[in-house]
This record gives C-alpha cells, structure tokens and sequence, in this order.
C-alpha cells in the first residue's frame, strides 16, 4: 500500500512463537533492572473529562498516566447511572521460567494482567433495626434489585441511578510527586423509589416526599514515588512440546525484588445525605456499595494461573477474626470491626475500601457500621475485553438525622517495575522511534514514502512510520522523538500526540492514551494494534484583530485619544499580548470590559493617552501565544497646540480675522 523509504528493521522477539503466546509477554534479561517508568513525575498526568460506556455509561473524570487510569463514571441527564469509582492498569502476577517436556529451556517471561478495582454506590434503604444489631438483615429475590425479603422492617428506599451534577472541578500540584483534584458530584430533590407500607412494597408517590439533597464531595490524591517492589514470585512452567499452548506442570521457583514507581490514589468522598425523611427517628439509614475485581488475561493464561495458584480475594475484620471473600455470599449480613476491606493477589495489593466509625449527624459524633450482606462470582465487557473476578456487597449503616455527613475513601496502587518489556529502536526521518511491548513475534518499523493525507485541521512533523507486527504483540508504548524545529509554526507543542491512521472513513485519528514530554521532546502513546503512526498537532488559527481605530479623529495637545480594537479567536484563547504602535512606540492595551473572557465572539482592547502636535500613525498587533497577527498602518489622528500653549500658531480663521482688521484700520488712517 505505501512503498517503504528505508529499509525495514525486522526484529525477532523469541524463536518459538507458538510456545509463548499463552503467556503474551515478551522475552527478558537476567538481571533485575529499573524500567523507564523510574522517569514518571506527577506532570505526567492527564486529566480528562468527557462522556464514555464503561460501567453503563455517562460523564466520567478520569486521571491517566500512560496505561493507568484512576477515574469516575457517573450518570446524566441522557444517561442516568449510579457513581462508580475504578482503577485500571497493567499488573503481574509474576514470571516465569519456560522449559519444554524435553527440559529445554525456552526463555523468561513476565506475566501481565489487566486490571480493574471499582466501587459502586448502588441504593439506600431506610429500615427498622428490629433486632438491635445494628445491620441491615436482607435478602435479594431473583435479579430484581428492590425485590427483598428482611428480618428488619422496611420503609422507603431510593435507587443512586441517577442524573449527577458535577461542580467545578480544580487541581492543584503540591510537588513534583502529588497533585489534588477536587469536585463535587450531587442530586436534588430525589424521589423514594419504593415505600413499604406494613411490609407490602408499592412504588414511591409524590406524598412521600423526597430527599432534600445527596452530594459526595471528592479530595483526590495522586502520589507517584519511587519505591521497592519485594517478593516478586518466579515460577518453573513446563509446556507441552506438541502442544506449546499447554501447561504440563509448573511450580513456585523464588521471590525477587524490583525498584520501580508507585502510582498512588486516594479518593476521598465526603458524602452529604440531607433531608431524608426518616419515619421514626429510631430508623437507620443502609447506604449500599458493591466492590469488584476483575482481571483479563489470555485464556489459557488465567485457566494455569488460577488453578495453580489460587484466585485473588478481599480480606476483612469480623467479630470472628480475619475473613477471605472472592464472590461467596454470606449466609446472614455481617459485621466488620475494622474500617478496611482488602483486595489482594497472590503477592500484591490491588485496592482498598476504607472508612471511618464516627459519622456526624445534625453536627453531634455518633458511630456507625459497616456490614457484608452479599457476593458473587462476575465476568463482564469492559473495553471490548471479557474480565473474570468477583463483587463483594456492603453497606454503611447510619443513625437517622437530617444531615448525615461521613467520609470513607477508595484507594488503589499501581507498581511499574521492569519484569521484562522487550525494546526496538529505530530511525525514522532523523526521529527515534521506540517500541517497548509485551508479546512474542517480530517488529517492524519503516517510513511511509506517500503517506495518507491528514485534515487541515492538524499539522504533521514530518515523520510517518509503519509499525507491522508478525506474531502476538500487545500492550504497546511507542516514543518518537522531535526538535523544536519540527513544530509547525501554527502549532503549539502542548498539542503534539500521536495519531494512527484507520483506512477508509476514519483516516487519522488521534490515540487516546498519548501525550508529549515538552522538557525532552517526546510524544508517547500506548496501543494495542499496529498501523502507520505520525506526530500531529492541532493548527491554531491566526487571531484577528477587527473594527480598530481612534478617537476623536483631531484634537489637540490636550485631547485624551482613546485607540480601541477587537481581538477574536477562533480557539478562545486570550491574547498572550495585544499592542497599538503609535508612531512606532509599542504600548500595551487593556480591555474595555474586564469581566469579558470570551474571545470567540471578540472582546474589545484600549489604550488611552495624549499625543504631541505633529503628524502621527498608528497599527495594532497582536498574538495568541502561537501565531501573531497585525493591521495596516493608518495616518492620524489630527494633533494641534492647545490655546495659550507656548508656540501656538491661530487657525486659518482668526488669522484672517487679525489681517482684516489690520487693513480696515490702515485704510481708515489714510481717508482721515
């Protein structure tokens, strides 16, 4: 399709393809090493807003840095949902030693596994504690939520799928290692789903009334640090010579240790619950969660791993000691005595669900209580993959009030440490392009000779490169480097990513998880197929300046000359400066309206000032920190002396009043 300009780099990851890809993770070096992670700095995350399907869909909020992701999904107005928190990133459940049924041995590999940790806050319920435990005694019936059966009395009920408002959102960098991010996410006014009337259920009616306001008020915290990754487990794998892609035996070898990063997050979510409208103040309040896991590896990976070693579980404190849950449900609700449930792997922590026993309500320190009330085994589609885990179900129990204010928190870490990511490097064009990968099979990099046009919209660097696989290759990060002298002039850096190109409809388009490295000139992006890749930006459009001008037209040395133009642009963004040169001196000009911040549709600048008596010129430029723009120069305004000014010269006018006078007078003089 596109003739190659240089000839193809061709790189052979490991020999035996077949044998390898029910690991799909690449060949590795003996030694223990640091991986280019150990470059990551909290400049590294991208915040991002937007709409999205994951989790049933809606507005998310999501902070990334390259393949992790740290995010929200909540419902809105077109898409009611619950708020979900979740994190997902690449982890591993170890490496391995390949040997065939011959004792051969094949190569190292490390192991990924694509993760997810989430928290969903599902319904609350209003009941009669009537045996005093202080738990929520209920049972589902069939896969109707609100179709329950309890020892407890029941009174009302509201389902959390609903259509959120978000507040401003704000972040604040602390240090190279720590950023904040705060918003708000709430809903008014929400109906009671259901009203139990002497134990028979019927929907909720406007009588019932509703809840004044929900509202969980976010204090993110992203950490990245470095840090020490211990008891790695290595493991012996013999596979079946005939058959590569199975496991004959395999067995625990050592545990190693990494150095590498820790990306941290910590959501802290302040919940506010005003206005429920308790029928006895002896009622309690069960707000309901579910925590899930879920992983995804190649099939016949997880069916090894999980039979060899076990599946990954939460942890949690009883009255009866430490539990271990992956999807089971507890035969009656329980109780926990620690303010924590763990989710754990076979040697790391995947996440946390925490809390605290005090609760404030009406602005007086009371206590409340977690329970589990429920579990089961779940696999799901999310990003197009099938991911196996299991949901835990709780709930917080809360006395009843008017105001009930609590604040527990979701917390989850991802480690990036080098087990083993094979890199090919090439030059394209005088750019070095890298691909570190996971996987087995062949790379192969050239340049694009005739490569496919791109929208006028964007701007390229000059570099297109066809990145061709043969064999499994997944989980991609791919850099090109740049000078500055590549940037297109019309193009900020900032706006630099990575596009790969989808033949037909599509053409260019940018890759989601990418983004620039300003300080060393590197554009990086993760995928997860092959094409013809390119560094693109988008072109700014030139400001314009409009309807300039000043007056009055002519005055004197006296005269305040107001100078007056309007800036517009295209992308709003505001002028990085706005001039009007007056006889070639430069003064800045301010705006007209200082509450005006819209420049799409223009906002007027000025510059007000007094100038000499003498003939005068003036143009406006300007420019909005990427491309500048200015207009044609203008003669004007008019300036004279001002009356009784030293060296001023009478208009034409009285001039010739004086001399008429001045002859009447002599002719008089000469009659007499």
């Amino acid at each position: 399709m596109w003739a190659s300009k240089k000839g193809k780099i061709k790189i052979f990851v490991f020999a035996v393809v077949g044998a390898l890809i029910f690991l799909g993770v690449p060949n590795m070096e003996n030694t223990v090493r640091a991986e280019n992670g150990n470059s990551l700095s909290i400049e590294d995350v991208i915040i991002e807003t937007g709409s999205t399907e994951l989790f049933s869909g809606g507005d998310y909020i999501s902070m990334k840095v390259r393949d992790i992701r740290f995010a929200v999904v909540y419902g809105n107005d077109t898409n009611p949902n619950n708020i979900i928190l979740f994190s997902e990133y690449t982890r591993y459940f170890g490496g391995a030693e390949i040997y065939n049924n011959q004792g051969n041995f094949i190569g190292k590999r490390g192991i990924p596994v694509r993760t997810v940790f989430a928290q969903k806050f599902k319904f609350m319920f209003e009941f009669n504690d009537t045996d005093g435990n202080d738990l929520f005694d209920f049972r589902r019936t069939g896969d109707d939520e609100l179709n329950i059966t309890a020892n407890d009395t029941l009174c009302k009920a509201v389902s959390l799928r609903q259509a959120w408002t978000i507040s401003e959102l704000t972040n604040t960098t602390i240090d190279n290692t720590t950023m904040n991010v705060d918003f708000k996410l709430g809903c008014s006014n929400i109906s009671y789903g259901i009203v139990w009337d002497n134990g028979t259920a019927r929907l909720g009616k406007e009588k019932d009334g509703s809840v004044e306001k929900i509202e969980l008020y976010f204090h993110v915290t992203i950490k990245i640090e470095d840090c020490i990754v211990e008891n790695v487990p290595w493991y012996n794998v013999t596979i079946d010579s005939g058959n590569p892609n199975t496991v004959t035996h395999s067995k625990w070898l050592r545990n190693e240790t990494y150095t590498g990063k820790a990306v941290n997050a910590t959501f802290k979510y302040d919940h506010l619950i005003q206005g429920w409208d308790f029928k006895s103040s002896s009622s309690k309040l069960a707000l309901e969660t579910a925590g899930l896991f879920g992983e995804y590896t190649p099939k016949n990976v997880n069916k090894w791993l999980r039979k060899q070693f076990g599946h990954p579980k939460s942890n949690y404190e009883t009255p009866e000691g430490e539990e271990e849950n992956n999807g089971t449900e507890p035969e009656k609700p329980v109780k926990l005595t620690r303010g924590s449930i763990a989710f754990d792997d076979i040697w790391c922590r995947i996440g946390r669900l925490l809390w605290v026993s005090n609760v404030t309500v009406d602005g007086a320190e009371e206590n409340m209580t977690f329970q589990i009330h429920g579990g089961r085994r779940i696999d799901w589609m999310h990003g197009g993959r099938t991911f196996e885990g299991f949901l835990i179900r709780g709930a917080f129990i809360y006395p009843s009030g008017n105001t009930i204010v609590h604040d527990p928190a979701f917390a989850s870490t991802a480690l990036i440490f080098d087990i083993g990511k094979e890199k090919v490097e090439e030059n394209v064009e005088e750019h070095k392009i890298t691909v570190e990968h996971v996987g087995v099979g062949f790379i192969n990099i050239s340049s694009v000779e005739t490569p496919p046009a791109h929208s006028s919209d964007i701007e390229d660097i000059g570099v297109f490169a066809d990145i061709t696989v043969e064999g499994e290759i997944t989980d991609a990060y791919i850099t090109v480097t740049y000078d500055d002298a590549d940037i297109p002039a019309n193009v900020d850096e900032s706006t630099l990513r990575m596009y790969y190109y989808s033949p037909g409809e599509f053409g260019w388009v940018v890759i989601e998880n990418s983004g620039v490295y300003t300080e060393n000139n590197t554009v990086w992006a993760v995928v997860e197929h092959f094409t013809i890749f390119a560094v693109m930006g988008t072109v700014n459009n030139q400001p314009a300046l409009s309807n300039g001008g000043v007056i009055p037209s002519s005055g004197d040395t006296g005269t305040l000359f107001t100078y007056t133009v309007t800036y517009t642009d295209a992308e709003d963004d505001p002028p990085s400066y706005i001039h009007v040169v007056i006889d070639g001196n430069i003064h800045s000009m301010s705006k007209q309206n200082p509450d005006d911040n819209i420049y799409l549709d223009g906002c007027i600048y000025q510059y007000q000032t007094t100038l000499k008596a003498t003939s005068h010129s003036y143009y406006f430029e300007c420019s909005d920190g990427i491309t500048s723009t200015s207009t044609d120069s203008v003669i004007g305004p008019s300036v004279t002396k001002k009356i009784g000014e030293k060296g001023f010269i009478p208009g034409f006018e009285a001039v010739c009043l004086i001399m008429l006078i001045g002859i009447g007078a002599f002719l008089l003089r000469r009659k007499r």
